[in-house]
């Protein structure tokens, strides 16, 4: 059993992954978070195996609290959802640590696939964010022809 921690401020949002979650037997939702204080307590409290993450979040923002999850709980496997998919914005969240980054559009398409990936040690993106850094990349004049 994967165990799951959501963390969104929306609390319409948290029902809406819930949904989409409960097709699945082998996922177990064990806390929610409506904010990055909130997400770092009951991460530490339920030790989930992948924390979902939203960026940004109020009191601790998404990069602060995958920081801090990364290192203090051995193992925790992050997936951001966002709105934003600039370069960016898409790579401070892997330096943090996170495995995976989702746009929030893209959610009811691609949670479960992100959550397995993520889960299996493996990054993730969407074709939309596998676009948007290669545009940024080959946009880029420092790095060359």
């Amino acid at each position: 059993m994967l165990r799951l921690l959501i963390a969104n401020e929306d609390a319409a949002f948290r029902a809406g992954l819930r949904v989409l979650l409960d097709e699945r037997t082998d996922l177990e939702i064990v806390a929610e978070a409506a904010d990055g204080r909130e997400a770092i307590s009951k991460a530490i409290e339920t030790k989930p195996d992948v924390a979902i993450v939203s960026h940004p979040l109020p009191l601790v923002d998404g990069l602060q609290v995958t920081k801090q999850l990364c290192g203090r709980l051995r193992g925790i496997l992050i997936l951001i959802v966002a709105g934003d998919e600039s370069e960016t914005y898409i790579a401070a969240p892997f330096k943090a640590g996170a495995r995976g980054y989702l746009l929030s559009k893209e959610v009811p398409r691609y949670l479960i696939e992100a959550i397995d990936t993520v889960a299996s040690h493996k990054r993730f993106f969407t074709p939309n964010i596998t676009e948007a850094l290669l545009a940024s990349f080959l946009a880029d004049p420092r790095r060359g022809p």
